[in-house]
């Protein structure tokens, strides 16, 4: 029986720092069910040059067999639209603009969700952007600043431009990532706009998933974020697959480990790294809580290698 979800496209979203190259091709690998990857926000700078690790994360070499949207993090239209035009030379067929970073070393200085308290600013970089841009554009956003109602006029301003694709993290700047999303705003969205929207925000199950479709049939794509990182199966349960089994876990973690040591020679660094992933994992083993504090002390990568393989031993049965 086809459901509406049937009909929308599964995306990962963009999280600094995690979701790049090594950790897109390591969940493809073993878990599957994405249909696109959105990279974490490139940030061109006045120089036109891209850093080594952004240039590796849009390397076609590095996504094969992916369908890849770099996302441009960018106020100035120049810099902008620079980097849209090194991503068509990588053979990139589309770019995403970065509306909805809340940190605030990225909104103090007017980017991202800082781009959204000055409309009239706004418009003028989008008139260059869609004026310009040598591939079709698509933007996350925020609902605004610190009220879901501001939501109606940065609708009406971006409905003034041929969008490829609207996504709405369904919060405002000032919320983070804390509370709930406001799925309400999103759908009196989603039901007006004649532009093709996705939804994202608080999809860490199945049934998450489900009834946004149900809510919203128009919705184009269904972004995850955290929920991918608590449970990397989601996505193919989303699908009617099934749960994570440990050794899926294990082949997923020493893909990720292995290719962060492939690149990087500090063990500090890549033990960072590591902790960065399963503190997110850390609450598939709730009973395993002598295991999971040693593996939050842990000092060095040779003392993390020795507890993680117990854990995934430990993982209880996924549902």
């Amino acid at each position: 029986m086809n459901r509406p979800i049937d009909h929308m496209q599964l995306t990962m979203a963009p999280m600094e720092g995690i979701t790049r190259y090594i950790f897109r091709n390591a969940h493809a690998a073993v878990f599957g069910g994405f249909d696109r990857y959105y990279t974490p926000f490139l940030s061109p700078n006045l120089h036109h040059h891209f850093r080594h690790r952004e240039s590796d994360d849009i390397n076609p070499a590095n996504n094969a067999g992916l369908d890849v949207v770099p996302q441009i993090l960018s106020n100035v239209p120049d810099d902008f639209l620079w980097a849209a035009e090194e991503c068509a030379d990588r053979g990139y067929t589309e770019v995403n603009l970065n509306l909805g970073c809340p940190a605030g070393t990225v909104a103090k200085k007017g980017k991202a969700s800082g781009m959204l308290l000055d409309l009239d600013r706004l418009q003028a970089f989008l008139d260059s952007v869609f004026a310009y841009s040598p591939l079709p554009v698509s933007i996350k956003t925020r609902l605004g600043w610190a009220d879901p109602a501001e939501f109606d006029a940065i609708l009406a301003l971006y409905e003034q431009y041929p969008v490829k694709e609207l996504i709405v993290h369904a919060r405002v700047r000032e919320e983070y990532y804390k509370g709930y999303a406001h799925r309400d705003a999103y759908l009196r969205a989603a039901a007006k706009t004649t532009l093709p929207i996705g939804y994202n925000g608080d999809i860490f199950a199945p049934a998450d998933a489900d009834s946004l479709a149900q809510e919203a049939p128009q919705t184009t794509q269904i972004m995850i974020g955290r929920g991918i990182l608590a449970d990397p199966a989601l996505p193919r349960k989303i699908r009617g697959g099934g749960p994570m089994r440990s050794e899926e876990l294990r082949e997923y973690y020493s893909r990720i480990r292995d290719g962060y040591c492939a690149v990087m020679t500090n063990d500090t660094h890549i033990l960072y790294k590591l902790k960065e992933l399963w503190i997110y994992l850390l609450p598939l083993f709730p009973e395993e809580k002598k295991l999971t504090k040693a593996l939050k002390k842990s000092k060095t990568l040779a003392e993390f290698d020795q507890i993680v393989p117990l854990l995934i031993e430990a993982l209880p049965e996924q549902r």
